[in-house]
């Protein structure tokens, strides 16, 4: 019987190392036993911190009981994809959605019988007034590319210029 006026701690998060101003909102097991903790700015996922801006795509299977996350924890590292098998995460994946959801102020498909196609996304930063703008190229492309990138460029510019952000 739980007391009025009584407030649950939840799980213990305290060996996540939050920034100030980060709150927990959700934790949950993997199925290895590896916490994983969302706030208000980031996923943690084992010791690795995701910035909620820096997560392209987010694909929960519920047959396969596993969340799929794919982005990449700071600006100078490549996309990866880290798949986490989970046995209950409701909560945590109600904030996940909603968080890689609502940062997004841009979604563009770009396309060129030349280049192939991309993702231009625009996503609020979190805790800050910047847009941070990503192109996610199609399988097989390589964003090394200059002329690719220098193609991506001008879409991108466009896409600035016509949604005035």
């Amino acid at each position: 019987m739980r007391r009025l006026g009584r407030r649950d701690k939840g799980p213990d998060t305290s060996d996540v190392a939050l920034v100030k101003g980060e709150r927990v909102s959700a934790v949950a097991r993997a199925a290895t036993g590896e916490r994983i903790v969302t706030t208000n700015l980031a996923i943690y996922l084992g010791d690795a911190r995701w910035p909620w801006d820096r997560i392209t795509k987010a694909v929960w299977d519920a047959g396969e009981r596993t969340l799929t996350v794919i982005g990449s924890a700071s600006p100078d590292e490549a996309a990866r994809t880290l798949v986490v098998r989970l046995d209950d995460a409701t909560r945590l994946l109600e904030v996940v959605r909603s968080e890689v959801t609502s940062n997004v102020v841009v979604a563009q498909r770009i396309e060129s019988p030349g280049f192939g196609g991309a993702w231009v996304t625009a996503r609020r930063v979190p805790g800050a007034d910047e847009l941070r703008w990503s192109v996610v190229f199609d399988p097989g492309r390589d964003p090394r590319d200059p002329e690719l990138r220098a193609w991506a460029d001008r879409n991108v510019a466009e896409i600035r210029a016509s949604t005035g952000v």
